[in-house]
């Protein structure tokens, strides 16, 4: 399962890549996901709510392709690919897509996802907003879904699906 989600931003297109090809903004735009990045020896270490891991980050400015490939190991490393685009009357397309693991369940790549629209909402206010296009999911109740961090879970149940969080 995979969902994406775009911005459409009136930005130069070399504005917009060459910020988001520097690893080190990733803590700036990626808010819920990156904590810290940090380079140790050749290697670079992103701090995450899920722990350390380890960060390859491949940008091309010719296509507007940059690959992130994260994970606990190098041996299992996750993809998030980002395309940034130019479009006509100086306006930039940028679109990340979000993949879902197997072992994941459903409500907590919806929470993830819901995450990541969050911050390329944000993203686009950062180059004077603009227009934010998102896979849409089902709303559904998905029960067991537990969390450690309270604040997280009522945002998720509030933002989500919009129950109010008392």
């Amino acid at each position: 399962n995979s969902k994406t989600v775009s911005m459409t931003v009136k930005a130069k297109r070399d504005d917009v890549f060459g910020f988001l090809a520097e690893v080190e903004n990733l803590p700036l735009w990626a808010k819920d996901y990156c904590k810290a990045v940090s380079i140790e020896g050749d290697r670079t270490v992103i701090d995450t709510p899920m722990g350390r891991h380890f960060l390859v980050y491949d940008a091309d400015e010719a296509s507007g392709a940059i690959d992130m490939m994260a994970g606990a190991s190098f041996e299992k490393m996750d993809t998030f690919p980002v395309r940034v685009h130019c479009l006509p009357e100086g306006y930039t397309s940028a679109s990340f897509t979000f993949f879902q693991k197997e072992e994941v369940p459903d409500a907590m790549f919806e929470g993830q996802f819901a995450s990541l629209v969050k911050e390329v909402t944000d993203l686009a206010e950062r180059f004077g907003g603009g227009q934010i296009l998102a896979t849409q999911a089902e709303k559904r109740l998905y029960t067991g879904l537990v969390s450690k961090d309270l604040k997280a879970t009522k945002a998720f149940y509030s933002d989500y699906f919009g129950f109010e969080a008392v």
